[in-house]
């Protein structure tokens, strides 16, 4: 055997040999409109062509925003009608159909005794952007034992309908039972009609239990906790609840634009899918199609359907998700994690469809902007080395993507173990961050260099996804082969190759008789174990067996095993063979019966 020359060279001669061919739900970022909405809870268009937001104040104001800022004058104050703090407040405002003419509108707010109204209000004059304290007229009035659970939202449906979502009066554990009292209003979504007597409201008389005098007949759907937030898709009419959980899950309740009512959404029978009572019948329930633990979230803040999806948020941990529906399946991700400094407090919709959020904590409004997700296909996760197929573990690969990076940057690993990140970007193998080397963007080419993780097993099926900040790819799925030979180059078609006499770069023709090195990935388990990211300090054989040959002839092999200090890359050190022609030829290495791509070499006369 002869001696084992070591590659010594620095991180960056390895980088350059990657880099050298470099001459894919919507995720959302946040973007700060208004601030000053101290206690935000909740965001109205009133879909008359204005253009203007509706921002409601817990303390009992409604501010105005048009024309990119928040006008001085606040369109109502009513400040000392209302009992104010925790979860008690003016909670909600809702425009009818057809609002430009009507010119009234209707707020849900805790009185000063604590007690649930639901009322109208008209402009003033001619006045747009000014509503008339004075002209409130109270429609239904409903006590609360309690001082939480009070829901707060008021929603006119696709049918002209006012839907009002009450919690069960407070407390924990619903201790007066009011999410299944069907003489209750509390823990119910109510349906009544606002607009045919200004008068008073009036029963629908398609209302589920219009008919039935054990329920009160306002009653749509029961069995809610404290719906904090429901909506319906503008474009299909079903209806999203955010239901808040007592302690140890959020829920989302789906009711199809096709229901005639009367769902029982089982609190607190349920709490989600848990049971809560002793017996926990479930018969006649209506579960939620989504529930997320408390380890995600603390309170759930029910959003709107955008761009396909349904967004929602969580109040304590400031993460969004988009729920969207495929088939039978609903699929649930994560688009945005603003961390505990965002108490998500509501979500609005405008005439455009965009879609706004606010901050409780700090008074802040944002409008959400789409994320283009990162892009790549199966076709494009190759060898680092030769840029072919073949996924082995603990091989060195290349993604091509598009999508990752805003600008032309080079980032580029400057220590070991590998960093599982760089500038944001992961690489994520059956959803483990991957050890990466290289992120590059040069222009519109964009390129993730990583290391497969040692453990996958060969013959398995492998998931890859790209994470940019919170923009998520796709998944693409490959099988794991046990090895995927492939040799570097110096350039596209020509081999890497290091004299062993002096540790150079061969940049000429070699001659027959002399030892060169060189460097390859994929090449398969080794004799000594090497953790994923890491590098082995020491030579350490390959497993396998090892035939390199030159223009079909074979040449002695002194050594075939890991390049110390190095991750993902093997080096081979041979000897050229004196039987081997002269010119160009192709060097190709076989491992175990399969051959590397080929890669040129010139041997001397």
């Amino acid at each position: 055997m002869g001696d084992i020359t070591l590659l010594r060279s620095l991180p960056w001669r390895l980088s350059a040999i990657l880099l050298l061919t470099l001459s894919a739900a919507a995720q959302i970022r946040l973007e700060r409109i208004a601030t000053s909405i101290r206690n935000c809870t909740d965001i109205q268009s009133p879909r008359d062509g204005s253009g203007r937001l509706f921002l409601v104040r817990q303390e009992g104001s409604i501010a105005i925003w048009r024309d990119g800022r928040v006008l001085d004058r606040p369109f109502l104050d009513i400040r000392s009608r209302i009992s104010t703090g925790g979860e008690r407040g003016l909670l909600g405002i809702a425009f009818p159909p057809n609002y430009r003419d009507k010119r009234w509108f209707y707020v849900n707010y805790t009185d000063r005794s604590g007690a649930t109204v639901i009322a109208r209000y008209s402009l003033v004059g001619s006045d747009p952007d000014l509503a008339d304290a004075a002209s409130e007229r109270i429609l239904l009035t409903v006590q609360q034992p309690f001082s939480n659970h009070n829901g707060g939202q008021l929603q006119f449906g696709p049918d002209g309908m006012l839907y009002i979502g009450l919690g069960d009066g407070g407390s924990a554990n619903d201790p007066q039972n009011h999410g299944q009292t069907r003489r209750s209003l509390l823990g119910k979504m109510l349906r009544i009609d606002t607009e045919s007597d200004l008068s008073r409201y009036l029963i629908p008389p398609d209302n589920p239990f219009v008919n039935d005098p054990s329920y009160s007949p306002e009653i749509w759907a029961l069995g809610l906790r404290n719906p904090w937030r429901y909506n319906f898709d503008l474009a299909t009419g079903d209806l999203y609840i955010a239901d808040v959980g007592q302690n140890a899950q959020e829920e989302i309740n789906f009711q199809p634009r096709s229901s005639r009512g009367g769902e029982n959404y089982g609190w607190v029978t349920m709490e989600g899918t848990r049971c809560v009572r002793a017996g926990c019948d479930q018969t006649g329930l209506t579960l939620p199609v989504w529930t997320y633990p408390r380890t995600e979230g603390l309170s759930i803040t029910g959003g709107y359907v955008y761009r396909g999806a349904y967004y929602y948020g969580d109040f304590v941990t400031g993460k969004i998700w988009a729920l969207r529906r495929q088939g039978q399946t609903w699929i649930n991700e994560l688009v945005f994690d603003g961390g505990r400094a965002l108490a998500i407090s509501t979500f609005g919709l405008d005439e455009a469809g965009e879609l706004y959020l606010a901050n409780y904590s700090n008074g802040e409004i944002y409008r959400a902007v789409q994320v283009e997700r990162p892009v790549f296909n199966a076709t494009g996760v190759v060898s680092a080395a030769s840029f072919t197929p073949g996924v082995a573990p603990g091989s060195l690969m290349t993604i091509f993507t598009r999508n990752v990076l805003a600008q032309n940057t080079s980032l580029l690993a400057s220590s070991l173990p590998l960093p599982r990140t760089l500038g944001g970007v992961e690489v994520r193998v059956n959803d483990n961050p991957a050890p990466l080397l290289a992120v590059v963007r040069n222009g519109d080419s964009e390129q993730i260099n990583f290391q497969v993780p040692w453990e996958l097993q060969p013959g398995a099926t492998v998931r890859l996804q790209l994470a940019s900040g919170v923009a998520r790819s796709e998944s693409v799925e490959l099988t794991v082969n046990p090895i995927a030979p492939a040799i570097f180059g110096a350039n596209a078609t020509d081999a890497l190759l290091i004299r062993a006499s002096d540790f150079t770069l061969a940049t000429g023709p070699i001659r027959r008789g002399d030892t060169h090195i060189l460097y390859a990935t994929g090449l398969g388990l080794m004799d000594l174990p090497v953790a994923n990211g890491a590098a082995l300090s020491q030579p350490a054989r390959i497993r396998r067996s090892a035939i390199l040959r030159i223009g079909g002839v074979a040449c002695d092999i002194d050594y075939a095993g890991a390049a110390p200090g190095f991750v993902g890359v093997y080096q081979v050190n041979f000897r050229v063979a004196n039987a081997v022609p002269a010119g160009s030829q192709d060097l190709v290495l076989t491992i175990d019966g399969t051959d590397s791509p080929g890669r040129k070499v010139l041997i001397s006369n």
